[in-house]
């Protein structure tokens, strides 16, 4: 019997968001290539993929639409530098990356 998941991050390309969001599933990839889960997600991150945890990238989307609303940034929005995920599997964001804690999340008004 096959596991259809397991580990699974949402990747961030070059292009950033919207255009380059994608499900990563590592458990199904390194099943299919034979290799460790952090052996997939360095290749990844060598490529310049940002992988994120479900709850890291609805902070940064909730983070992103506050900044938006506020004139600050644009889409498409590309981070400045990768998160890198250790191989200890520990999320660590670099310094210069601030994602602030979820106050309220974007609702677009309704008439």
């Amino acid at each position: 019997m096959e596991l259809t998941f397991g580990t699974v991050l949402v990747g961030i390309g070059i292009e950033g968001v919207p255009d380059d969001v994608h499900v990563v599933c590592l458990s199904r990839l390194a099943r299919e290539s034979h290799r460790k889960e952090i052996d997939i997600v360095m290749q990844m991150q060598d490529a310049k993929k940002l992988l994120l945890t479900e709850d890291n990238f609805i902070k940064l989307l909730t983070w992103l639409a506050d900044e938006i609303m506020a004139g600050r940034k644009k889409l498409p929005f590309k981070p400045e530098r990768p998160a890198r995920i250790q191989p200890s599997q520990t999320l660590i964001i670099a310094p210069k990356t601030t994602i602030k804690p979820v106050v309220q999340v974007f609702r677009p008004k309704s008439d």
